[in-house]
């Protein structure tokens, strides 16, 4: 059988046709065809297939309590600090440059100014950054594509005589900005009051 390879765009078209020339070829059977779709990168070459095709990029919220490992939801005791990650990755096949991050706490939550720390390819041990990442936000750089950037920021829960009884569930929030779009995402957190 012959194969047939045909390329519209990013469409990669395979066509299997039973072939007159071959002694084993069944004129009764119809065409074959299977229709391959291969993201291509803007240099024209096929995209991994983990990355998408133009602009895209994924974010995450984790925290971690008490020497735990990160996770989208965590216990958490009154008056306790612990630590929240802000993830980023470059999913796309384009540079997204000045990418912005921001952290929305709720009330609940009081952020610890100098905690700020960005990890990245450029800062494998992690770099200071200002405390504006609960405000107007902090720029985090330029990423190409399959890059990640993470952040790290600590925070103490309110006191046990501030919380009502038993459990209270809270959310921060994190915000991602590029020039293609906005992706957010949460933990929750669980506030356990003790004397109940």
């Amino acid at each position: 059988m012959s194969a047939v390879l045909t390329f519209s765009g990013i469409a990669v078209t395979i066509a299997l046709t039973p072939s007159s020339q071959t002694s084993n070829a069944s004129p009764d059977k119809p065409s074959q065809q299977v229709t391959v779709s291969l993201p291509l990168t803007s240099s024209g070459t096929a995209a991994p297939a983990s990355q998408k095709a133009g602009p895209d990029f994924e974010v995450a919220l984790e925290a971690r309590a008490n020497g735990q490992r990160f996770q989208p939801s965590v216990n958490v005791l009154p008056a306790t600090g612990f630590q929240l990650r802000l993830l980023y990755k470059n999913s796309g096949d384009i540079t997204e440059n000045n990418v912005l991050m921001k952290l929305q706490l709720p009330e609940a939550l009081t952020f610890l100014s100098g905690s700020t720390h960005l990890l990245n390819s450029n800062n494998p041990h992690g770099e200071p950054l200002s405390d504006g990442i609960t405000g107007a936000g902090v720029n985090i750089g330029h990423y190409s594509p399959a890059a990640n950037a993470i952040v790290i920021v600590s925070v103490v829960s309110l006191r046990n005589q501030d919380l009502a009884c038993p459990l209270q569930f809270f959310t921060p929030t994190l915000s991602v900005e590029t020039a293609y779009g906005t992706r957010s995402a949460g933990a929750e957190i669980t506030l356990e009051r003790s004397g109940c």
